[in-house]
C-alpha cells in the first residue's frame, strides 16, 4: 500500500489519518519494521501491539536490547560484506531493472571499505524514515491518551461531585468508611490542598482503591506487574538490624512473606505472576519517592520528583539495605522455584535513581501526589507526560473518586472505575 509521506498541520489531523490507513489496510497483509529500537521502549510497543490485532498484520522489531515478553526473538550475528550486499539485494523491491540492478552489479566490484560506506548511507537514511514513523506514532498515542483523560464526566459523576462539594463544605465534621481506613473531613481536605504533606494513610486508601479497581473490573495493567503499601517499606527496614545479624540463615515471618505470596496487600497479586513492583517509600518522614522494583533485571530504579532536594547517593543509600535483603525474600518464598528462568543469586539488587528528564516540583509538600502519578502512569505503560501545573486538579479529583467509592451511616455511593485519578 504505497502513499507519499503524510504532513500532519496537528494531532487531530494526524490521527485522522492514522485511522483512515487502517481502514484501507483492512484485511491485506501489512508488515510494519521498526528498526534499531531503544531501550526503554517497552510501553510504545506494548500499545503498538495492542493496536495490531488483524491476523495477517505482523509487527517487526529489530533491536540491540531484549523486550520480555513482547513475541519470540530471533538472534543475529554480525554480518560480513558480502552477506549485507545479498541482503541489500534480497531486501530490495525493485521498481525498475535499470534503477536497481546495475546500482548492485557496480557494487559487486568495489573495495570493502567503499562499500561499508555506501550500504552504511542507506541503512542511515531508512533509519531517519523509521524514526520519524516512530515520533509521529508515539505524538499519536500520547494525544489519544490525553484525550482519552480530557473526556467530559459522566452524569452520574457529576452527581456525585455536586454530593461531594457539598459535603467537604458543610461545617459539621462528617466521617467516610475507606474499607481500610475512616477518613475524617480535614482528611479529605488535606488531601485536596496543594502543598499539603500525604500521610501513609493518604497514600495507602490511594493505592488501595488501584488494585481494587484493576482487581473488580478485570483491568489488568498494561505493565505485568503489582503494587505494594507503605507498610512492605516499613517492615522491611525495620528488620534489616536483625537480618544483618545473621544474613545467611536469616528466616523471614509470615508478615513479610505475605507480600510474595499474595496475601498482603488486599487486592495484590502473586510475585511469580509479574515482572515489575511499585513501592511507595517514605524519606525520612520528608519526602515521598516511588521505586520500581525489577524482578528480571534485579534492579530497584528511583523516581525523585525533587531531585534537586535530596542528593540521589542519600536516597540510594537509604535503600541500599532492602535490596540487599530483597534476593533472602525471594528465595525463601519459592520466587525462583517458579521462575525457572531467573537465577537465584544471592547478590544485592542494583539500585538506581533515574537520570533521564521525569517531571519534578518547585515547592515542596506535593511529593506524594508525584508518587502516586508516577506509579499511576508507570504501571499502566503511559509516558510520563504531566506537568507541576496538574497538580491541584490531581489532587481535586482524588478526593473526589475516594469520596465516590466510599460510604458512610447515610448509605453507599459508588462509581464504576478510578480513572484519571
Amino acid at each position: 500500500m504505497g502513499s507519499e509521506a503524510s504532513i500532519f498541520q496537528n494531532n487531530i489531523s494526524a490521527v485522522t489519518w492514522l485511522e483512515q490507513f487502517l481502514m484501507e489496510a483492512g484485511q491485506n497483509p501489512l508488515l510494519l519494521v521498526l528498526d534499531d529500537i531503544w531501550s526503554g521502549s517497552e510501553p510504545l510497543l506494548r500499545k503498538l501491539e495492542e493496536m495490531n490485532k488483524m491476523p495477517n498484520h505482523k509487527l517487526l522489531v529489530t533491536s540491540r536490547s531484549e523486550f520480555p515478553g513482547l513475541g519470540s526473538p530471533y538472534y543475529l550475528n554480525l554480518s560480513n560484506s558480502k552477506e549485507a550486499m545479498d541482503l541489500n539485494r534480497l531486501a530490495s523491491t525493485p521498481t525498475s531493472a535499470n534503477s536497481i540492478v546495475p546500482r548492485m552489479e557496480r557494487r559487486e566490484v568495489m573495495a570493502d571499505d567503499e562499500l561499508r560506506t555506501e550500504f552504511k548511507a542507506d541503512i542511515q537514511a531508512v533509519r531517519g524514515d523509521v524514526t520519524n514513523i516512530l515520533h509521529v506514532i508515539n505524538q499519536l498515542l500520547v494525544y489519544l491518551i490525553q484525550v482519552t483523560q480530557e473526556l467530559p464526566i459522566s452524569a452520574t459523576e457529576q452527581q456525585t461531585m455536586r454530593q461531594f462539594r457539598a459535603w467537604i463544605s458543610d461545617p459539621d465534621d462528617g466521617r467516610r468508611n475507606l474499607e481500610i481506613f475512616e477518613a475524617s473531613k480535614k482528611w479529605f481536605k488535606d488531601l485536596m490542598t496543594p502543598g499539603v504533606w500525604l500521610s501513609d494513610t493518604q497514600v495507602d486508601v490511594c493505592l488501595y482503591f488501584v488494585r481494587k479497581n484493576t482487581h473488580l473490573h478485570s483491568q489488568p495493567l498494561s505493565q505485568c506487574c503489582t503494587i505494594l503499601d507503605t507498610v512492605f517499606w516499613s517492615w522491611m527496614t525495620g528488620r534489616w538490624k536483625s537480618f544483618q545479624e545473621n544474613p545467611n540463615s536469616y528466616q523471614w515471618d509470615s508478615d513479610i512473606m505475605g507480600y510474595p505470596l499474595g496475601k498482603s496487600p488486599q487486592f495484590t497479586r502473586l510475585w511469580i505472576e509479574v515482572d515489575y513492583l511499585y513501592m511507595p517509600v517514605n524519606v525520612t518522614n520528608q519526602h515521598w519517592v516511588a521505586v520500581c522494583v525489577d524482578l528480571m533485571r534485579r534492579k530497584f530504579t528511583i523516581y525523585d520528583s525533587m531531585r534537586s532536594a535530596t542528593p540521589d547517593e542519600f536516597i540510594c543509600d537509604l535503600l541500599n539495605p532492602i535490596a540487599t535483603m530483597f534476593p533472602s525474600l525471594l528465595i525463601q518464598s519459592g520466587f525462583y522455584a517458579m521462575r525457572p528462568e531467573l537465577s537465584p543469586l544471592n547478590t544485592p539488587f542494583k539500585v538506581v535513581c533515574l537520570a533521564d528528564d521525569i517531571p519534578q516540583q518547585s515547592e515542596s509538600g506535593d511529593c506524594g501526589i508525584f508518587m502516586l502519578k508516577f506509579v499511576e502512569y508507570l504501571s499502566s505503560g503511559q509516558q510520563l507526560s504531566f506537568r507541576e501545573e496538574n497538580i491541584p486538579s490531581f489532587r481535586e479529583r482524588l478526593a473526589f473518586h475516594i469520596f465516590a467509592m466510599s460510604h458512610d451511616s447515610g448509605g453507599a455511593v459508588g462509581i464504576n472505575n478510578l480513572s484519571s485519578m
